[in-house]
């Protein structure tokens, strides 16, 4: 590989037109004698080494014990490559704000428990020991996003509604101690689980702590599979979650308005989303809905999220009388097998 190729990956930022160029800080003909890069657009430093002191002080204590072991080299350029892709997801000033370095290691260690990534206050820890080993592309990107949503769920508490996250769970629902407490554990912790999807969380790692929570839906938001895009469907609460925390990004910066809409919305949906009218709102007696979807049920929630009324369409046009129905804040789900709608309503 020429010299050229090696110092200079040139991809195009979709929505900027700016390209994000790796500058190597030590320049050679090859990309694997390299222990570090600087990301020209955003200004990180993206460091393959564990030499030295790479953690917090702190995290070295007897308790913790934090241990790392470097990156095999031959995981350079696909590290790179996957860390180019990732950070173009966010706009410049969101980066440079927020994260100063990421370091690619084989493995970390704390309390004598591998983890697949972790942070710090401006810096990322993740892994990758390879695709044979289970490190795939998708695995390491929702890694990063995960990670850096810890981050930037600690510097914007003011754009999380912790009230109504909260609200979403089951009343006597409690989370558990953090990340070492079910990593110990030895659980399937990131598969789906459908009883729990019932109830708001998408797996079991999602039930340890709030902040785990919030990760496992920015993973899944950035880096979505089909799956994912069906549970949002078939559940309201893991709708109403990831809605809760894509306003959270809307709020750091209104890019992410479009860039959201674009991944968890199709054309069709919109389509169908758009000609739905419900009205009036506030509602009073009778609730209109017109041109609902074919083989459509229409359900009503209360603002905790639990089903007050529930009815099969019988025609693009219904009536929902609410005259009895107290006063307050409600949601009309409207639902078919490839689309699912929301509205809150006033009853006044």
């Amino acid at each position: 590989m020429g010299i050229f190729n090696v110092l200079l990956f040139r991809r195009i930022a979709g929505r900027t037109g700016l390209f994000a160029i790796f500058i190597f800080i030590i320049c050679a003909n090859n990309i694997q004698a390299q222990d570090r890069i600087i990301d020209s657009r955003t200004g990180v430093e993206i460091i393959f080494s564990a030499n030295g002191t790479i953690f917090p002080d702190s995290w070295y204590s007897p308790e913790i014990n934090a241990k790392a072991v470097s990156l095999e080299q031959a995981e350079y350029e696909r590290s790179i490559e996957l860390i180019n892709q990732v950070l173009l997801m966010y706009p410049e000033s969101v980066i440079r704000l927020n994260l100063q370095k990421i370091y690619i290691l084989k493995s970390i260690e704390f309390y004598g428990v591998q983890f697949g990534g972790t942070n710090s206050s401006d810096a990322l820890y993740l892994t990758n020991d390879g695709i044979d080993l289970g490190y795939t592309d998708r695995y390491f990107k929702q890694l990063f996003h995960a990670e850096f949503s810890s981050i930037l769920f600690r510097n914007y508490p003011q754009y999380f509604n912790k009230v109504q996250w909260e609200s979403l769970n089951p009343e006597t629902f409690e989370y558990g101690q953090g990340e070492v407490e079910v990593l110990d554990a030895s659980l399937n912790l990131e598969e789906f689980n459908i009883e729990l999807n019932t109830i708001g969380f998408l797996n079991e790692y999602a039930t340890s702590s709030l902040e785990n929570d919030f990760n496992s839906f920015a993973k899944n938001i950035f880096e979505p599979l089909a799956e994912f895009r069906q549970l949002l469907s078939d559940f309201y609460l893991l709708q109403k979650k990831a809605e809760l925390l894509i306003q959270f990004y809307e709020q750091i910066d209104p890019y992410f308005s479009n860039h959201f809409t674009a991944l968890i919305t199709t054309d069709i949906e919109l389509s169908v989303k758009n000609s739905i009218s419900i009205y009036p709102n506030p509602v009073k007696n009778i609730l209109y809905l017109d041109y609902l979807p074919e083989n459509s049920r229409v359900s009503i929630l209360d603002f905790k999220g639990k089903e007050i009324h529930s009815t099969k369409a019988q025609s693009e046009s219904e009536q929902i009388y609410m005259g009895n129905f107290a006063d307050g804040i409600y949601f009309i789900i409207v639902e078919n097998d490839y689309v699912i709608f929301n509205r809150k309503i006033f009853k006044k």
